[in-house]
Order: structure tokens, then C-alpha cells, then sequence
């Protein structure tokens, strides 16, 4: 099976709020916003294929899990993510994880939004280096970009 795209969709209380906040905290802007037969905002895709909905029954937010993220959504940046760390700390932001290099060559960090929801941001700054004493890593299908 050959994936053509993939995307992720994320349930807000204030859907609207939400986009406003995203774009103010991590630059994230819309680019396509539809409306239902109410007025209100019924979808929205923001940078890349991240959806935004009304939260509701099927459609939970953290909210119904107590406040809990159990997912965190990743954002490859080709920008300096220190300052986008202290543009969404700025923000508001909270910031989970202050901008650390790994091993494998990014630079990231992990902030939460408005309803907590865990965004994590990176920036390839290196090739990177071999992973630490007991870690593993394996390409079942083969090195990304050497697959059939």
C-alpha cells in the first residue's frame, strides 16, 4: 500500500480561538476555512495537513481526558527554533521541554497550547551522531530513501 498524503485533525472548544492563537503563538496560519450552514467555523486546515474542528461527541478535545495531551503533534521547521520557542513563549505558550539538540541531528522543543494539547517544533541542524549506549536503530523497509 502506497501512502498518497496524510494529515491529522484537532479538536478545539473554540476552533476559531484556537486558530487565532495558533498563528499568534507558532506561526501557523490557515489555509482553508469552511464554514457551516450556522456561521460557525466547521473545519480549517492550517501549514501542511493539520485540521482544525469543533470539538464534540466523536471529536473529543483534552478536555475528555482531564486535561490530558496523549499525542503531541510535530512541526519540522526550516527557521531557527530557538526563536520560534520565544515567539510562542511570548505567546503564551507553555513551554513542556526547552529547546535541546538530539542525537539524530534536530533541534526541538515541546510547548502546549491554549486547551494543552503538546506541539513539538524541530530544525535539522546536523547529520547527527550514533544513538546513546543501548539504543537501537532499525529501517525495516530499508535507509528513508533507499526503499523500493
Amino acid at each position: 500500500m502506497a501512502v498518497v498524503s496524510s494529515g491529522l485533525e484537532l479538536h478545539y472548544r473554540d476552533p476559531q480561538a484556537a486558530l487565532a492563537w495558533l498563528e499568534r503563538a507558532f506561526g501557523l496560519e490557515p489555509v482553508l476555512l469552511v464554514y457551516g450552514a450556522d456561521g460557525g467555523l466547521a473545519f480549517a486546515r492550517i501549514d501542511g495537513q493539520v485540521g482544525v474542528v469543533p470539538a464534540g461527541p466523536g471529536r473529543p478535545g483534552p478536555e475528555a481526558a482531564g486535561g490530558a495531551s496523549t499525542e503531541t503533534v510535530t512541526i519540522a521547521l526550516s527557521d531557527d527554533v530557538d526563536a520560534h520557542c520565544a515567539r510562542a513563549r511570548a505567546a503564551g505558550a507553555k513551554i513542556v521541554v526547552e529547546p535541546r539538540q538530539e542525537f539524530y541531528g534536530d533541534r526541538n522543543y515541546v510547548a502546549a497550547d491554549l486547551e494543552g494539547r503538546l506541539w513539538c517544533f524541530s530544525q535539522k541542524v546536523s547529520e547527527g551522531g550514533p544513538p546513546p549506549d543501548g539504543w537501537r536503530i532499525e529501517f525495516p523497509n530499508g535507509p528513508p530513501g533507499r526503499r523500493g
